[in-house]
Formats: C-alpha cells, sequence, structure tokens
C-alpha cells in the first residue's frame, strides 16, 4: 500500500461442501448447482494470502501469540501457508525504528536474519516486497542502484541465512502520479530481475504491485517486461477512499475488477505460451485510508468481502490474494493483542478446506448467494457467501458426486464463527437458511467417493515451477 500521500500496503472465500439433489426454486429461494465432475482450474496452497507489515519488527515477528493467531489464519492441511507477504515502506527506515531495516542506507543484516527467522521456521510461504531504492519512496530511478539494493537482500536472505526464500517483487506502486510510465517500470523490474537472479536463480521475482489496475499499463508492462518475469501483481482498494460506501458497493467486487483479470490472465498465456505466469492481487481491503477505520473489517461483513474477492481471483485467472493487512487499526485480522477478528475466521477455512480442484458450481442469484466448490480426493468443499441483508434458503442440486456420511458446517455471521457442527446430509437437502452477510462452509471428506483422475491444465497450482503440472490431491485430516 501506497501512503497516499504516506503509508504502505495493503476475502476469504468461505466454501461449504455440499453434495447437491435437485430441487424446484421456491418463491425467495436460490438454488446452488454443483457438478463435481467439471473440474475448473487448481487451487493452489499460496492462493488466500495475507499482507504482514508488522512481522518486519522481530519483536512481532517473533512474538508466539502473533505467530499462533498467523498461523491460524493462513496454514493449509498440508502444512505450509498461504502466501505471507512483507511489505511496509518502514522497511526502508533505519533499523533502530521498529519495522526498519537499513542501517546507513545499507541492509541491517542481523535485524533481517532475525525478523525472518521465526517466519521460516514456522513454514510461513514469503514474498519479499522491495518498494523502492534505500533513500526511501522517491529512489527508483536508478534502476541499476535499486536492483544492486535487491539483490544485496536476495544475498543476506537465501545466501547468507540459507533461509531459501522464493518470492520477491520490485517495487511498490511506482506507477503513481505518474512517477514511472510502464516502458520504464519494466525496465526497472527487468534490471532488478537480472541481479537478483545472478545471486540465487530459484527465485521467483515480479511485479510491479501497481497501484490499481490500469489495464493500458499493465498491457504496456507486460509487453517489455516478458519473459522477465515470474508473476505479475497489481493492487485494488474495491472503494479506493470512499468512507460508509454501502454494503452494496463493497460487495461488487466484480464491478470493480470488470475485465481486468480475464483481459491480463489472456494476455499472460498469449505471450508467454510455454510457461505459466501467476497472477497475485496483492493489496486489497475495503478502502485504504489508514486514518479511517471502517467498522465492517472486524465484522463479518469483512468476511464476506474477503471470500468475494477470493473467488473472484480465482474464477476470473488469477492466482494469489493478499488481504492488507495483518493488524494495522483500520485493516488487520487481528487486533494489537494478536486476538483474530471475525473475518479471519473465513481465512481459516478457505485455506484449511479450498485447496485442491474447483469445480463448477452456480447460483440461481449472484447477487444473494455466490457459492464456491472444491474437491481435493474423498474431500469435497462447498462454500456459500450470503451477500444479501436477509437470510436466504438455499437448495442444493449436487451433480456427480452424494456424500455417504454426514457432513461438517463452519458459518462466520453476525455472531461470529459457529465452530463446526456436524449436520445430517438430509438437513441440507431440505434446504439451508443462511444468516444475512455470511459465509457458510460444508465439508466432507467422503472415503467411498471416486473421482476420475484429474487432468493437466493451467492454474495457480503452477506457482511453484510455473508449468503446467498434473495437481497432487492430499487429504485433510
Amino acid at each position: 500500500m501506497e501512503k497516499r500521500s504516506g503509508s504502505t500496503g495493503i476475502t476469504v472465500l468461505r466454501a461449504a461442501v455440499f453434495c447437491f439433489l435437485s430441487f424446484g426454486l421456491a418463491v425467495g429461494d436460490v438454488t446452488v448447482t454443483v457438478d463435481w465432475n467439471t473440474v475448473k482450474r487448481n487451487v493452489d496452497t499460496l492462493s488466500f494470502g495475507v499482507d504482514i507489515p508488522a512481522a518486519l519488527d522481530p519483536k512481532t515477528s517473533g512474538d508466539t501469540g502473533y505467530l499462533s493467531s498467523l498461523k491460524y489464519i493462513t496454514m493449509t492441511s498440508r502444512g505450509t501457508s498461504a502466501g505471507v507477504r512483507l511489505h511496509q515502506w518502514g522497511m526502508l527506515s533505519a533499523s533502530s525504528s521498529s519495522l526498519g531495516w537499513l542501517s546507513n542506507g545499507q541492509w541491517d543484516s542481523a535485524k533481517v536474519k532475525k525478523a525472518l527467522k521465526p517466519l521460516v521456521d514456522n513454514k510461513f510461504s514469503i514474498l519479499i516486497n522491495i518498494p523502492s531504492g534505500p533513500g526511501g519512496e522517491q529512489d527508483f530511478k536508478d534502476f541499476n542502484k535499486v536492483a544492486q539494493f535487491c539483490a544485496d537482500l536476495v544475498r543476506i536472505v537465501n545466501i547468507d541465512a540459507k533461509y531459501k526464500v522464493r518470492y520477491w517483487e520490485v517495487p511498490n506502486e511506482r506507477d503513481m502520479s505518474g512517477m514511472l510510465d510502464a516502458t520504464s517500470m519494466a525496465n526497472l523490474v527487468k534490471t532488478a530481475y537480472r541481479a537478483m537472479k545472478t545471486v540465487d536463480p530459484s527465485i521467483q521475482v515480479g511485479g510491479p504491485a501497481l497501484s490499481w489496475p490500469n489495464l493500458d499499463y499493465s498491457m504496456t508492462f507486460l509487453q517489455n517486461a516478458l519473459p522477465e518475469l515470474d508473476f505479475f501483481s497489481f493492487h485494488l482498494y474495491v472503494v479506493g477512499n470512499q468512507h460508509d460506501a454501502p454494503d452494496t458497493a463493497v460487495y461488487n467486487v466484480n464491478h470493480w475488477l470488470g475485465d481486468y483479470l480475464n483481459n491480463v490472465r489472456t494476455a499472460l498465456n498469449t505471450k508467454s505460451p510455454d510457461r505459466y505466469i501467476p497472477i497475485w492481487w496483492d493489496e486489497y481491503n475495503i478502502q485504504w485510508d489508514w486514518n479511517y477505520i471502517d467498522p465492517r473489517v472486524r465484522t463479518n461483513k469483512g468476511g464476506v468481502l474477503d471470500a468475494l474477492v477470493m473467488v473472484s481471483t480465482v474464477d476470473r485467472g488469477g492466482d494469489v490474494s493478499n488481504i492488507w493487512n495483518d493488524k494495522e487499526p483500520a485493516f488487520g485480522l487481528m487486533d494489537a493483542q494478536n486476538r483474530p477478528y471475525i473475518p479471519a475466521h473465513v481465512f481459516h477455512l478457505f485455506n484449511r478446506y479450498f485447496m485442491g480442484e474447483q469445480v463448477g458450481a452456480a447460483s440461481t442469484d449472484n447477487n444473494l448467494i455466490v457459492p464456491f466448490a472444491v474437491r481435493n480426493g474423498a474431500v469435497h468443499s462447498i462454500a456459500f457467501i450470503n451477500r444479501s441483508p436477509v437470510a436466504q434458503k438455499v437448495m442444493v442440486d449436487s451433480r456427480g458426486w452424494t456424500p455417504q456420511t454426514d457432513v461438517e458446517r463452519h458459518q462466520v455471521w453476525s455472531d461470529g464463527y459457529s465452530g463446526q457442527k456436524v449436520m445430517k446430509w438430509s438437513e441440507a437437502t431440505a434446504g439451508m437458511t443462511l444468516p444475512d452477510n455470511s459465509v457458510t462452509v460444508v465439508t466432507v471428506k467422503d472415503v467411498s467417493a471416486v473421482i476420475n483422475g484429474g487432468s493437466r491444465y493451467p492454474g495457480s497450482g503452477n506457482i511453484g515451477d510455473n508449468r503446467n503440472v498434473r495437481v497432487e490431491l492430499f487429504t485433510v485430516s
């Protein structure tokens, strides 16, 4: 996030595992149809991430309470986390400050290692953003200087400390106010890419962390940056700096995105047909004004937005979405004492139950209920996002699979997180009433389920090596 006049930075979808039987549509009812045999793409473990500026401070990154909450929010059933992005303009401050990593214009190696070690030890999947040169927000014009600065940090982290941090991003929002045109931005990223990969060829280097989804700028950037780009990144705060925007505006993620993600995905696939380039929407929230606290960021309504962003990202060809951020008062998923707010539970559910193969899921009214379904071997999960201000009755039409056992239901709503509840499938087929502004996940591990083996297709599962790979199914324990 740029201090849009100064600070850095910046939903989770909940899924419910449902097997749907056909029912007629009653007045006021919504039917969700899930086709378990139609695989759309892979959903990778990195997909539902968080920006973690607070972790630049070793006192925070080493705090057991912080680490416990961050693991709850981001850890997947594979034992690694969703993508956690280290970014804050405070990084370029003196290391005597809480977030600063510099000493006399150079990286403070000891502080860098101290801040990163707890994250590495706890198996977080880290992306490090280097927002500009050592002189701060305006120090980006000498591309060779910035590139060397970036390469020096790669050397400290991956060569000296052997932390094996895989994802690196350069710069942060230097497209703002005409700072860099798209061609110059591409030259900056390419220069840094070469210098950083000279130090460690195994890393993935991406960017440019655009301040907003400007399609013309993005197309020119990609034309000039590829093939020296391993992932593309942009930011979007859904209502800008508007205060008290109505819920309908906040939830209208697809309106704000328009065709941007689809167009960028098409361009990447066309320009790079033999190497998959992931897309990271790696800063989002309701709005970007850090001096204003929108109460929804701490309630079930924030969780609904998070789920909608996560689903829209996957549906439209993106790969990773990162919320801004871990614990700043205006944006955070946890409070000053590291206690998770309500939206954090949505991330927990998505990261636990929605890794694997996304299958077809459709609603008769997406203005009321938005579904999302994933199969993962014997584990089937469906999320129902009620984005409406009233309770909705949902009927389920399940095609290609029916559970042979009871199912688990999880719900995030105005009263908080319900926790796990066991439910008879007959209760689901009779029609579920979902609370207003809620995310409901139904999931089941059906050991009798037989799914015809997966196919090869491009998707976020290719983030690890940027190739079309067979999705690896796994079991949720």
